[in-house]
């Protein structure tokens, strides 16, 4: 699905250690929003006495970058306690790609529902081992992990991340809802009756041992995969979760209008200790550009593990017509305010004979495969989530797909003839500039000024007439003037990066020694 959604950008804090400028350091900065944007202007007066700057940005744009699905699925059920694989997390851990996965008793009705584990060496061949922890049929010989407290009826996986701040029991932390206490119904006995719904949280030493945390995160059932982390910068633990939003409301006047329920959005909480939360606000919902046939949920939280000031979130972007469900990408530099920079999906379901043509939610956590490849791992089905053509009789049991990407390559800049942008003012450690460039159309070509803060003219030897351009698919293309690549003398003082570029697109930079 492609479209022209605009978004609204957040601003965000800067360092003030050289007086309002970014400090980058020798990190790698990529360019999924307006943050390293420089406005520009041509009058004076914007800038008091400081020279004035023809800094305007024209002829680029942002885009999402490639994926490459998996053409099979990865995970399937193929075990009697399996009803489906449904929302699935992946980490790398000590070695090995490992997986946590929410599935149901086939039979049981009411569905008893539980956490799964499988393990596997290259995030390809899973396995899933029996771990003789929860009885299923009498039988501990299963891959059973987790099921909640003795009154849980059912619940549902969000995540499992590893906390670097936590003691060594609590290492590993889960969030999952629950539908806790209540009575079967003695007619029908479909259902329990008064059960209450919750979100909770776990904690494990090994990630296969789990105790439940005695506090109630949020006193209300939010369904589908939420996601928790511990953000080390902002010293917190955060989770997003599933909520709802409003429009249609006029508050003014005597004639007030009451607000319509917009549909599934995107909520936020915090906490200090990862047990008593903060009451969730609203950070990625559906507005005017999405249509009101859109919802936003599943919000697949994702830390980028390879850049500074990067998250994600991967929202699914339901079309509740169609019953169909994509990926879309919001992003935010300091894991509290969110933006779409586009309004295209990432990743989109395949053909009508794939596995994954009717569905694909993305799960939480970016997983690194190597220093070229990242991938997201999903839920993929092939079942409509409601609308015209649903039919109860006619679903089938979820599965687990992925979607490879290069390193970075997320949300870009993109110019498809002739484009520019100038950055704010940096300061970098190191010696060398890399971009991450792809190439889209003949004569791609990327080149790269130098400039001092407090002036207009570029460093002479490091204008865009000395600069070799880049043309080629590069990760790490290594930005070279006809004098050399050395921009040692510029270390730790303010600079700013004029871009040039034609039939490319540009995802990153990065200063190295």
């Amino acid at each position: 699905m492609n479209s022209s959604r605009a978004a609204v950008p957040t601003p965000l804090p800067v360092s003030e250690d050289f007086g309002g400028v970014i400090v980058v350091g020798s990190h790698r900065q990529l360019l999924f929003d307006d943050f390293f944007m420089s406005r520009g202007c041509l009058n004076p007066s914007c800038y008091g006495d400081r020279p004035r700057f023809a800094d305007w940005l024209h002829g680029i744009k942002w885009c999402v970058g490639r994926t490459e699905k998996s053409p099979h699925p990865l995970l399937e059920a193929d075990r009697p306690w399996e009803s489906g694989v449904y929302w699935n997390c992946v980490i790398r851990d000590g070695g090995k790609f490992r997986m946590w996965y929410f599935s149901h008793d086939p039979v049981i009705v009411p569905k008893a529902s539980y956490v799964c584990y499988a393990e596997s060496d290259d995030g390809v061949s899973w396995r899933k081992p029996e771990v003789n922890l929860v009885k299923w049929n009498d039988s501990s010989r299963n891959n059973i992990v987790f099921t909640g407290l003795p009154e849980t009826r059912s619940m549902e996986l969000g995540n499992v991340f590893i906390d670097p701040s936590a003691k060594p029991d609590e290492r590993y932390k889960m969030i999952y809802s629950a539908f806790e206490g209540g009575t079967l119904d003695p007619v029908g006995k479909t259902k329990f009756i008064g059960a209450s719904g919750v979100l909770r949280g776990a904690y494990s030493p090994d990630g296969l041992h789990w105790t439940v945390y005695n506090e109630k995160f949020q006193p209300s059932y939010s369904d589908t995969q939420n996601s928790a982390t511990y953000d080390p910068v902002l010293g917190k633990y955060v989770a997003y979760t599933r909520t709802r939003s409003l429009y249609g409301g006029i508050h003014a006047g005597d004639d007030a209008v009451a607000d319509v329920v917009r549909g599934r959005s995107v909520g936020r909480i915090e906490s200090s200790d990862y047990r008593h939360w903060t009451s969730s606000e609203i950070v990625v919902a559906p507005d005017f550009y999405d249509g009101l046939t859109v919802d936003l949920y599943n919000p697949s939280y994702s830390p980028y593990p390879a850049a500074q000031r990067s998250h994600f979130l991967f929202p699914s972007a339901m079309e509740q017509y169609e019953g169909r469900v994509m990926v879309d990408v919001a992003v935010s530099r300091d894991n509290v305010h969110f933006m779409r920079p586009v309004r295209q999906a990432f990743i989109v379901p395949g053909e009508p004979t794939s596995f994954d043509s009717m569905g694909i939610y993305a799960s939480p956590g970016i997983v690194s495969l190597d220093n070229a490849h990242c991938a997201l791992y999903s839920r993929s089905d092939t079942t409509p989530h409601g609308g015209i053509n649903y039919d109860p009789d006619q679903v089938h049991p979820p599965k687990v797909g992925r979607a490879v990407f290069k390193r970075d390559r997320i949300i870009g800049i993109e110019s498809s003839g002739q484009g520019a942008f100038s950055t704010r003012t940096l300061v970098f450690d190191g010696r060398r500039l890399v971009l991450n460039v792809e190439p889209i159309g003949p004569d791609a070509q990327v080149s790269v000024e130098i400039l001092p803060s407090d002036q207009e003219q570029p460093v002479q030897g490091y204008a865009f007439q000395d600069c070799l351009p880049l043309s080629n698919d590069e990760l790490d293309g290594e930005i070279r003037w006809k004098s050399g690549a050395d921009l040692g003398q510029w270390a730790g003082k303010p600079v700013r990066l004029r871009v040039r570029m034609n039939a490319a697109r540009l995802y990153a930079f990065q200063f190295l020694t």
